[in-house]
């Protein structure tokens, strides 16, 4: 178990992690790369709801998230885009 000194959190806090880093040039800013919902239908008839600057970047990042046999019950040519106001409509599709 890691001692939580004074010590250990300053170096935690100091220390840029790793998922943070962003190159060079590149903004993190979601004004200047929007990102968006998408529900991509599953072969059950349910949805599965995904975030990311377009349907492509959505699927990579479950990919990430997601198992092979979860990723194999996309439709990944089947999707809406939606915004976060419409996303209650859809709670009960969800899968």
């Amino acid at each position: 178990m890691v001692p939580f000194t004074r010590h250990y959190w300053e170096s935690v806090l100091v220390s840029p992690s790793p998922c943070l880093l962003v190159r060079y040039g590149e903004s993190m800013s979601s004004f200047s790369n929007p990102h968006f919902m998408y529900l991509f239908a599953l072969k059950s008839g349910k949805k599965k709801l995904a975030y990311g600057e377009s349907p492509e970047d959505a699927l990579n990042i479950l990919r990430i998230r997601l198992g092979e046999q979860e990723m194999s019950e996309i439709l990944t040519d089947q999707f809406i885009k939606i915004n976060q106001r419409e996303l209650q409509q859809y709670v009960g599709e969800l899968g």
